[in-house]
């Protein structure tokens, strides 16, 4: 506080509220610092704020294991109390883990709250997941969920 002029007296008061999402741990801003994620695991993040340095999180990498042919449901909420937008989520195979260019993804664009990304015909590999922030900032929660292909290869 520093007095333009005048004079006079004042209160001041700090209050703290924390995200009810926990914070995803760091670093995992690029494919190579991916989180790992299991088979019906939930992670939860964090994208926007900024650190002390007035860094931002724009991005969050997760790595998932495909263990054959099937699908990939990634189930996802945002929370929407601070106007959290993703700008989009990919998910990325790689032919070798030091590519930087995906041999295939699939990606949804501006997904909404409390939706599903699938890949319906993923093979076995190594898969990552990106979370790019396009405004706003809060927590979310992310699943990793497989279903096998009903049929042997």
């Amino acid at each position: 506080m520093q007095r333009r002029s005048g004079h006079g007296g004042y209160t001041l008061k700090y209050t703290f509220t924390p995200s009810s999402f926990e914070k995803d741990a760091e670093p995992n801003d690029n494919k190579g610092e991916g989180t790992e994620i299991a088979i019906g695991e939930t992670v939860q993040g964090h994208l926007g704020f900024r650190d002390a340095t007035d860094n931002v999180d724009d991005n969050d990498w997760y790595k998932i294991e495909v263990p054959g042919d099937g699908r990939i449901d990634l189930v996802y909420d945002l929370d929407q109390t601070n106007e959290l937008a993703i700008n989009w989520m990919d998910v990325r195979w790689y032919k070798a883990s030091n590519d930087d260019y995906p041999s295939r993804e699939s990606t949804g664009w501006y997904p909404k709250a409390n939706d599903t990304l699938s890949v319906t015909n993923a093979g076995k590999g190594t898969y990552y997941i990106q979370m790019q922030r396009k405004s706003g900032h809060g927590g979310y929660t992310l699943k990793y969920l497989f279903t096998p292909s009903k049929y042997s290869n």
